[in-house]
């Protein structure tokens, strides 16, 4: 490749990071093939939820102060006249092959006629930069940073705690051996297939549905809004206005509350469901990126950025009351058997750890030693976690099977595509179902094997079940919908 040709691909992925329009999988790309452009992708609206963990998993200061910085400022858009990033595309140029990008797709292009408004943009990009770089490097050698924040993890004496169980070759290096020793499932006709598409507001992120099946409610992050949708007639009723950039929502049925982060005002709102209002806004210490209810311990689980604790609300006096340990990045509850997940990550290794706590005595149950995980579910009929690992180089995604009753390792599965979006569980039909870049996978939870692949274009970010109905939602931030899927 060219320097010239380089050059034009740089500019047109600094046009596309800040682009509110660039997909996500693009961000994704620009994201890995060009790390000077992180902290501008940090900063764009469409970002979801994979790639955002994705950031955050890189603890890079840069990339930190430039999601902090949402909260005071907006970056730079060019007038939409000028946005015309659909002329062409990167792979028009000779592009270099991601080795493990967080998805794999291709980014928006601009027209040669604005390389000079690029240019300006991408070195106003590298001044922020550049400013980040000297203020961390100031911080760690006049150590002017706080100390780290004490963590309430509950700790266990040696003697007591069980050891740690470990999955098959935890670093994620390449092995000789196959991740499962089981023939893979036949893919069988499948009779899922998009039934719908509902028109909600802008860029939506994440969506809640009640047990009943009958309402939904999806955070427009453009919007700063929730919309919330009559399940049976496939409509949107009412839209709520909420705080900057609301991205997770979690519904806590009994007293019909609403709880939806904003991540730019760094809190959490509280919404009354019969009246559609704002009933209290909860201040956090930084940007919120999930969120889990665990209604059986009277608690809401936050996940915060910027090596903060993470905050636990009690949903009864909606106060903060206490935290997990900074290391903490995802969060899965099993209500009826009384567990916590915790997924954490482990400083200057590729392993991390699955933490099962038991939310009555605050007591480590097991702890299970994990490769690098992007994601994890739990099936509370049979206290199963399913924990889904990233492609890494040599090694395709696999899904990882944990009892976690008794912290065993049941199996793990080799999946063939590269690009997961999401997964959910429903426990009544027995199904795992992965949001692929070409349509949905299903697992069969009683053999553990990949029984079904349907194939269909979306461009989803997200996945819901309706427990109920057993109806799936996919938002789809790009298209400004949610996707309904069924079978027919």
């Amino acid at each position: 490749m060219s320097i010239d040709d380089k050059d034009a691909r740089a500019a047109a992925a600094a046009r596309a990071a800040l682009d509110p329009r660039t997909e996500p999988s693009a961000l994704a790309e620009i994201a890995y093939d060009f790390p000077e452009l992180r902290s501008a992708v940090a900063q764009n609206p469409s970002v979801d939820r994979t790639l955002l963990h994705w950031l955050v998993g890189l603890n890079d200061p840069d990339v930190n102060a430039a999601l902090t910085s949402r909260a005071t400022s907006r970056p730079s858009m060019i007038a939409p006249a000028e946005m015309s990033v659909n002329s062409a595309r990167l792979d028009e140029t000779p592009a270099v092959a991601p080795q493990s990008p967080p998805t794999s797709t291709t980014a928006p292009v601009v027209r040669a006629n604005h390389r000079r408004s690029i240019s300006l943009i991408a070195g106003f990009a590298g001044f922020l930069l550049l400013c980040g770089i000297g203020y961390w490097a100031t911080a760690e050698l006049l150590d002017l940073r706080p100390a780290p924040p004490q963590v309430t993890l509950p700790s266990v004496p040696a003697s007591s705690a069980p050891p740690p169980t470990a999955l098959p070759t935890p670093t994620g290096e390449p092995s000789d051996e196959p991740v499962s020793a089981r023939p893979r499932a036949t893919a069988q006709a499948s009779t899922l297939q998009p039934v719908n598409a509902i028109e909600v507001g802008r860029v939506p992120y994440e969506m809640a549905v009640d047990t009943a099946g009958k309402a939904a409610y999806v955070t427009n992050n453009s919007d700063n809004t929730v919309s919330v949708i009559d399940l049976t007639t496939d409509e949107v009723t009412a839209t709520i206005p909420v705080g900057k950039e609301p991205r997770n929502v979690a519904l806590h049925e009994a007293p019909g509350s609403l709880y939806v982060t904003n991540f730019i005002d760094e809190s959490v709102a509280v919404i009354d469901v019969a009246t559609k209002k704002t009933t209290s806004s909860i201040p956090l210490d930084s940007w919120p990126y999930a969120l889990k209810l665990d209604e059986a311990a009277n608690a809401a689980y936050v996940l915060v950025g910027e090596d903060a604790r993470h905050p636990v609300i009690n949903l009864a006096t909606r106060d903060v009351f206490d935290f997990l340990e900074p290391a903490v990045y995802e969060v899965a509850v099993d209500e009826k058997a009384g567990l916590l997940c915790l997924v954490s990550s482990t400083p200057g290794s590729k392993s991390h750890t699955l933490t099962v706590l038991d939310t009555t005595t605050q007591r480590v149950n097991h702890t299970v030693d994990v490769a690098e995980a992007d994601r994890i579910v739990v099936d509370e009929t049979t206290h199963t976690a399913y924990i889904l690992h990233p492609s890494t180089k040599g090694r395709s995604p696999r899904l990882s099977v944990v009892d976690i009753s008794t912290g065993a390792v049941m199996d793990t599965i080799t999946l063939e595509d590269e690009r997961l979006a999401d997964i959910a569980v429903d426990p009544a039909t027995q199904s795992v179902y992965l949001l692929t870049a070409t349509g949905i996978t299903v697992l069969d939870t009683t053999t553990n094997e990949l029984t079904d692949t349907v194939v269909f274009d979306h461009a989803g970010t997200t996945l819901t079940v309706a427990k109920s109905t057993h109806t799936l939602y996919i938002t789809e931030p790009s298209k400004d919908r949610v996707l309904v899927v069924e079978s027919r």
